[in-house]
């Protein structure tokens, strides 16, 4: 009799036309106890290829179990799958592997990297509480059901690019436990979540994960962990970008493009908090937003969002804007005093000291500033426009504080 197909692997002479072997066959007629003894053979001898192999139902249970290695890469699962409570010592993949009905993982432990990359998971994937000491590599798998994270550890990075699910989504950690990792980066990069509302990140540290090209205007955060930038909440693709635009002085133009897709990003997350009402988080993510446009613009293009940033942060900066008004009421001030202008007419019975000089030429920048005319003191050409030009950086000024605070009363 002919070899099996995958002869390399499992050693075994073909059983149907076909040309596979009791570990590879796919046939109706496959024998299940004929395929248990051979696997048990084969978890005797430790030897963890699984290659190719096809678990009809009933015969995938490896709950419990210590894998020193273990490649799954191509196989199918016909039905339920068990690996709680499983131990892989070395790395494990699952390269493309179909899972047809439910899989748990819970409380598994992978000691080394492990690859899902590719795998299609046809009913429900749970990893409540499993721990990934090393890479977790989840690129380009298909969640058809829900997917459960609750309470899983991921010590290193954690690779969902590309991802699609379908179901329910659970990212939450258990009490004060953060799930993802504070020292390596994640990606949930081109993620494609098809019901956004079922989707839930919670109490999850997401300091170090990247959703460039991902979708989160529906997206449920509930008291997570964000990366922070200056004293906000900010995205640690804003630091990756900001990094790269610093060192590559050669690929400005592509840095741009990576910058719009971070702007892009917060855009939807300031929707998405803003219609959760929760304007703090918003807040800084409109600032987050605007940094991301005004670096990808030069002064000269854009001065006014510029002057924007400057003046009050974009509107959410109090004291800034504040901080900015006093300065242009000071400095005014100076100005009206250091130029010799009489300012007195507001207060022509005090005597003409250096010190009522100097009182009565700020309390006139504040009446300016101000708007509280009329002006009765003769001022010269100069002064006019000095004048004119303070009443309309005050207007303006005043208007941003006034923006700042409501942004912050909304909080």
């Amino acid at each position: 009799m002919a070899n099996c197909k995958h002869f390399g692997i499992c050693g075994l002479e073909a059983i149907d036309p076909e040309g596979l072997c009791i570990l590879h066959s796919k046939g109706p007629k496959k024998s299940k106890e004929t395929f248990q003894k051979a696997l048990k053979d084969r978890l005797e001898a430790k030897n963890y290829n699984f290659g190719h192999f096809y678990f009809p139902e009933e015969t995938s249970n490896f709950s419990g179990k210590t894998l020193k290695w273990a490649d799954f890469s191509w196989a199918t699962f016909e039905k339920e799958v068990d690996f709680r409570v499983a131990t892989f010592e070395k790395r494990a993949t699952f390269l493309e592997v179909n899972f047809q009905g439910k899989a748990f993982f819970n409380g598994a432990t992978f000691q080394e990297e492990v690859s899902f990359e590719v795998a299609t998971f046809e009913g429900e994937a749970s990893f409540g509480s499993a721990t990934f000491k090393d890479k977790a590599i989840f690129r380009d798998v298909i969640f058809k059901e829900k997917a459960d994270f609750f309470s899983a550890t991921f010590e290193n990075e954690a690779d969902f690019t590309r991802g699609t699910f379908e179901g329910d989504v659970f990212f939450i950690g258990w009490d004060e436990h953060r799930l993802f990792s504070d020292k390596f980066p994640s990606y949930f990069s081109s993620v494609r979540f098809v019901q956004h509302e079922l989707v839930r990140f919670e109490r999850v540290n997401l300091s170090r994960v990247s959703f460039i090209q991902t979708d989160l205007r529906k997206v449920q955060f509930v008291n997570v962990q964000w990366h922070r930038t200056a004293g906000r909440d900010s995205l640690f693709a804003e630091r990756k970008v900001v990094e790269k635009w610093k060192k590559e002085k050669k690929r400005k133009e592509e840095t741009k493009e990576e910058m719009q897709l971070v702007e892009d990003l917060y855009r939807q997350l300031k929707q998405n908090f803003e219609e959760n009402r929760n304007w703090e988080t918003a807040g800084d993510f409109h600032y987050g937003e605007m940094e991301m446009k005004r670096k990808r613009r030069s002064f000269l293009r854009d001065p006014f969002l510029w002057l924007y940033w400057f003046l009050s942060g974009y509107s959410e900066r109090v004291w800034r804007a504040l901080g900015c008004l006093v300065f242009f009421w000071v400095g005014f001030g100076l100005f009206y005093w250091l130029s010799g202008m009489d300012t007195s007419g507001f207060h022509s019975s005090m005597p003409p000291t250096s010190q009522s000089r100097i009182f009565s030429s700020f309390l006139y920048s504040l009446k300016v500033i101000t708007f509280q005319g009329p002006y009765l003191v003769l001022l010269n050409p100069l002064g006019l426009w000095i004048q004119t030009i303070e009443s309309i950086f005050g207007a303006i000024q005043i208007a941003l504080l006034v923006l700042a605070l409501r942004q912050r009363l909304r909080r």
